[in-house]
């Protein structure tokens, strides 16, 4: 599972990197040019350099079992998941 999870939020990841790197942003619904329209769009990040090029530190998963005994993902949440405050304030170092 944890190899899976890995290779999933990597693909995000670059699915995100790829998105807000992309030149082609003049089609109309494009997602970098929905982006740069929005509200908290901070222009001051336009072609800055994200160490390792990791733009998702924290992705919060959720998974489920179906009936059939399987796991299937539910959302990923690479905002800010609720509770990892908790984990990096108390520590888990």
């Amino acid at each position: 599972m944890e190899r899976g999870l890995t290779q999933r939020i990597t693909a995000l990841n670059l699915s995100y990197m790829t998105s807000i790197t992309s030149r082609n942003s003049q089609r109309r619904g494009d997602p970098v040019l929905l982006c740069a329209l929005g509200k908290h769009f901070r222009r001051e990040f336009v072609n800055f350099n994200v160490p390792k090029d990791i733009y998702i530190h924290v992705c919060g998963t959720d998974l489920i079992r179906g009936s059939d005994g399987q796991y299937m993902v539910l959302e990923d949440n690479g905002r800010c998941p609720s509770g990892v405050s908790y984990v990096l304030e108390t520590g888990a170092r």
